[in-house]
C-alpha cells in the first residue's frame, strides 16, 4: 500500500480489475477508512456473534486466522489438514488448513472461505495492536472494493 496509499483504488477482482483515481460512482456507500501502521485498511469482520478488526491485504493469497483467535472461536473456523511452509519473509510457519465460516463485512455478506490458521503472536508482538485476522483473496474475490485513502473512506459491494 506505499504506492496505492495515496490513490483511490477500486479493486474489482470478478474481472481482475483495478481503477486508481477514477471518479467515486453516486451509488457507493462509503465509511470513514481506518488504516494499518504499514497502510493497508482495516475493516470489521462480523462471523456469527463475532466481531473483530481485521487487516484487508489483497497479497494475502489465503485468509489468515490467528491461531488463539481460532482457539476462542472454534464455531467459526474449522480446522483442517496441518501443514508447514514459508511466509511471504521466507520465515518457516507451522498452521493448518481451515475454513472460515461465512461472515460480513461493511454490511455485505461473504460466503465460507479457504483460509490458513497460524500463531500470530510473534507478528503481533511487532505492531502497535494485535491482528487476529487478515483478509485475504478468498474473501475479497468475493466483493467490490473501494479505498478512497485521500478522502479517508472505504466502501464495499457485493458481486
Amino acid at each position: 500500500m506505499n504506492v496505492l496509499g495515496r490513490h483511490r483504488c477500486r479493486f474489482h477482482p470478478a474481472d481482475v480489475g483495478l481503477e486508481i483515481d477514477e471518479p467515486v460512482p453516486a451509488s457507493w456507500v462509503l465509511d470513514p477508512l481506518a488504516v494499518y501502521a504499514g497502510g493497508q485498511p482495516l475493516v470489521l469482520v462480523t462471523i456469527a456473534d463475532v466481531t473483530v478488526t481485521a487487516c484487508w491485504d489483497s497479497g494475502a493469497s489465503l485468509t489468515v486466522v490467528d491461531l488463539g483467535f481460532a482457539r476462542r472461536h472454534q464455531a467459526v473456523v474449522a480446522l483442517g489438514q496441518r501443514l508447514a511452509g514459508h511466509d511471504s519473509g521466507g520465515d518457516d510457519v507451522e498452521g493448518w488448513r481451515a475454513t472460515l465460516a461465512p461472515c460480513a463485512i461493511g454490511g455485505v455478506g461473504f460466503g465460507a472461505s479457504a483460509a490458513i490458521v497460524i500463531d500470530l503472536s510473534e507478528f503481533n508482538s511487532e505492531l502497535p495492536g494485535p491482528l487476529e485476522l487478515i483478509v485475504g483473496v478468498p474473501l475479497i474475490r468475493q466483493g467490490d472494493w473501494l479505498f478512497d485513502f485521500p478522502a479517508g473512506r472505504w466502501g464495499v459491494r457485493a458481486l
